[in-house]
């Protein structure tokens, strides 16, 4: 796992986005915090999406605020995951994103809490430069993709050969046994 986001830490401090310092066995662990966890392993993909949503709106509306609670139901909405993992998601984009504001590609802009529930909403603001810093990431792994979508184009193309080879032998050998 990607240990920069891993999560260890109890739910009030969750809801109150305040780092724990020791780290719980992992008995003790919420399933809640598990599952944070084992999205986190693929951050990757989070991320990538979190860039395309950022850069598609900035470019067609110039808006440099987002709130976190839309960024989770976007990406609940690409990965057609249900509506009852939003929770878990919406913590994992506000772990994301507390992560690049550390980094300098957002600032915490501020925080509201609707009255009468506990829902919070966090706002990240993307200056010039953090979106410039996200397109340039945002090029790079679409870049890679290709790439890697090459080879395996290609390594299947081997197996496909290998194959032809495999099933001409076994014609050729049962033409033998036939004669």
């Amino acid at each position: 796992m990607n240990k920069k986001y891993q999560v260890h830490c109890s739910e009030t401090q969750i809801m109150n986005d305040q780092p724990e310092t020791d780290e719980p066995d992992d008995d003790k662990t919420s399933s809640y915090q598990k599952g944070i966890n084992n999205i986190l392993e693929d951050v990757e993909t989070y991320e990538a999406l979190i860039w395309e949503y950022v850069l598609r709106v900035n470019s067609n509306f110039y808006s440099k605020e987002f709130p976190t609670t839309q960024i989770a139901k976007i990406i609940l909405d690409r990965l057609h995951i249900e509506k009852t993992r939003f929770p878990i998601f919406h913590k994992v984009i506000r772990i994301i994103l507390a992560n690049w504001a550390t980094n300098g590609l957002c600032e915490r802009v501020r925080r509201t809490r609707s009255s009468g529930t506990k829902k919070t909403k966090v706002i990240y603001r993307f200056n010039e430069e953090g979106l410039g810093k996200i397109k340039a990431k945002f090029i790079d792994k679409c870049i890679s993709d290709i790439i890697n979508e090459d080879a395996l184009k290609r390594e299947l193309q081997v197996l496909k050969t290998r194959e032809k080879i495999i099933d001409d032998l076994n014609f050729y050998l049962s033409e033998m046994n036939d004669a």
